[in-house]
């Protein structure tokens, strides 16, 4: 019941852990918390959350990053909400308003997709491009440290069979594969959900009669070929 021994035992641990960590040769106090981020690029003082009204795409082509203090350690990011420019085709920009929620698909290990909202859409002077500004609340390391980076809007997800689109054909009015069975090639119907110049997404179909599955050996490019046809 008496512990007194077992703290001053700790306590003595713990006291000579302290003395064996490097002294700190000075310290600097903030009056925020937040991310500490030891490095600055200048940017700090020419973007501003506050100047998104701004962000066309005139501004981002001139934007050039202000004079680095000599003296300056870092910065810190206090607030979690912040936000990412994007210049795009005006075309492209009518796709979206105001207040949608969107999923950006990034290069980053730690956040390869990001939620974000739709804050602002600024047109150029020309009318020709935009810049769409989003906002974002997920924040780590990774993301408070990072100025540029190549993000891709994800607008819808669609799963399926992707097979290349020079395999599709067309059968006796129906749209399909041919797929090689043993020694012969079968064609097989296909529904197309999503397509490319370059492939096709086909609906994974659960059933007892012929449908492409996972795994089967599609017949890319062929002559003559008919159901039932020998291959070598």
């Amino acid at each position: 019941t008496d512990f007194s021994a077992r703290l001053t035992e700790l306590k003595s641990e713990l006291d000579s852990l302290n003395a064996s960590l490097p002294q700190p040769i000075g310290s600097i106090k903030t009056d925020v918390s937040g991310y500490f981020v030891s490095g600055i690029d200048g940017y700090e003082t020419v973007v501003s959350c506050s100047n998104i009204d701004q962000l066309t795409s005139e501004y981002l082509d001139t934007l050039k990053e202000g004079e680095v203090p000599q003296n300056a350690i870092g910065k810190i990011v206090s607030d979690y909400t912040w936000y990412i420019a994007a210049k795009i085709e005006i075309s492209d920009s009518l796709k979206y308003k105001i207040g949608d929620v969107l999923t950006l698909k990034t290069t980053l290990k730690s956040t390869p997709e990001l939620n974000v909202k739709v804050e602002k859409i600024n047109t150029s002077q020309q009318q020709d491009t935009a810049v769409i500004v989003f906002s974002c609340q997920q924040m780590n390391s990774e993301l408070a440290s990072i100025r540029k980076g190549s993000m891709t809007i994800i607008n819808n997800t669609y799963t399926g069979l992707k097979i290349p689109a020079k395999a599709l054909r067309f059968e006796n009015d129906q749209t399909g594969v041919f797929v090689r069975s043993g020694m012969t090639v079968k064609f097989v119907g296909v529904n197309v959900i999503y397509r490319t110049d370059e492939y096709i997404l086909c609906e994974q179909q659960v059933s007892n009669d012929d449908v492409l599955r996972l795994y089967d050996d599609v017949v890319v490019k062929g002559k003559r070929l008919y159901d039932g046809k020998i291959v070598d």
